[in-house]
């Protein structure tokens, strides 16, 4: 791996890493209006539950995870150039 691409990869992984603290933030204001207003949060819909490896997603885990993903994917190709 060269120097550009270590440093391209390290500046995703940090933009990637400051976005996620906005989504958990946007996340939990958006779980109290729903739990607020009666309505099941989207951190109690199940996605995902395998119990023998303690695997539990919710539907704002995999909301989280996806939007890391796609952040850190676009800043890289954005750094590329």
């Amino acid at each position: 791996m060269n120097a550009g691409r270590a440093g391209r990869f390290l500046a995703a992984g940090a933009v990637a890493f400051a976005s996620a603290f906005v989504v958990a933030i946007t996340l939990a204001v958006v779980d109290l209006y729903l739990s607020g207003h009666g309505l099941t949060p989207l951190g109690g819909r199940r996605l995902a539950d395998v119990d023998a490896l303690g695997v539990h997603l919710s539907v704002a885990d995999a909301m989280l995870l996806m939007s890391v993903a796609v952040v850190f994917v676009v800043t890289a190709r954005v750094y590329r150039k």
